[in-house]
């Protein structure tokens, strides 16, 4: 492809398509800055052609953790036309979204000024709600999909920790049993993570061992599993110690 550009006359008239798969190329070879600039180029010489060039920028700026990038994108394909997403468009965008607030999340965590820490994580909230909206666009698309009710459960845990109780339950109710321990298991685990910590925080005992022994079946060395029925013992002090430093 790089020959054809080079032998190609002066006046030679590309079309989109040229510019598009010498991106796509490009970005499989690492070079992901320069493949955008050149898919911008086919938009630039076929409008026409944005809405299926900004899902494959999306793409490939995802791959490179360009999150920032790939919101700037879909949200461009979004003015043209909100009802041409496609479910790569909703998931990457839902995915980029949610990366940029947990980090934002993360940190308000390392602040060492707690009173700062409430306006950090308020920064977090404006990408954790298009992220939710995103990977609820993604389950209009693709009601059986497993993974999309696993990433909204995970987006609306962040806006309230109970708002993720039904989608992890539908993680639960349908994936197909031979998958719970193959191609979804980390999808069944973490839902079941998830509800295990939900009854707890009801003080629903009893749900909250169904859940988490269920937990243990598929993970047998899942560690939140093992802490919970096997917590670590407290070092009680030998009788008659007198407190450090007395």
């Amino acid at each position: 492809l790089n020959k054809f550009f080079e032998m190609a006359p002066q006046n030679f008239k590309y079309i989109s398509n040229d510019y598009k798969y010498k991106g796509i190329l490009l970005s499989r070879t690492g070079k992901d800055s320069v493949a955008l600039v050149e898919m911008e180029k086919a938009i630039v010489n076929d409008p026409n052609s944005a809405k299926d060039i900004y899902t494959e920028m999306a793409l490939i700026a995802y791959r490179g953790k360009k999150y920032d990038k790939v919101t700037n994108i879909v949200e461009r394909k979004i003015a043209l036309d909100p009802a041409s997403l496609n479910n790569n468009d909703y998931f990457n965008y839902g995915r980029a979204n949610y990366n940029l607030g947990q980090k934002k999340l993360e940190e308000a965590n390392n602040l060492k000024d707690a009173k700062a820490k409430p306006a950090k994580e308020a920064e977090a909230m404006p990408f954790i709600v298009k992220a939710d909206s995103a990977f609820a666009g993604l389950i209009r698309l693709n009601a059986n999909w497993v993974t999309a009710y696993t990433w909204k459960g995970r987006s609306s845990s962040l806006i309230n920790f109970d708002l993720g109780k039904p989608y992890y339950e539908k993680v639960l109710s349908i994936v197909k049993p031979e998958e719970k321990t193959g191609s979804y298991k980390k999808d069944v685990v973490e839902a079941y993570e998830y509800l295990g910590s939900y009854y707890l925080n009801k003080k629903d005992k009893a749900n909250a061992d169904a859940n988490l022994n269920l937990l243990k079946e598929i993970d047998p060395t899942n560690q939140k599993a093992i802490y919970y029925f096997n917590p670590p013992k407290t070092p009680q002090k030998p009788a008659g110690t007198k407190p450090a430093g007395k």
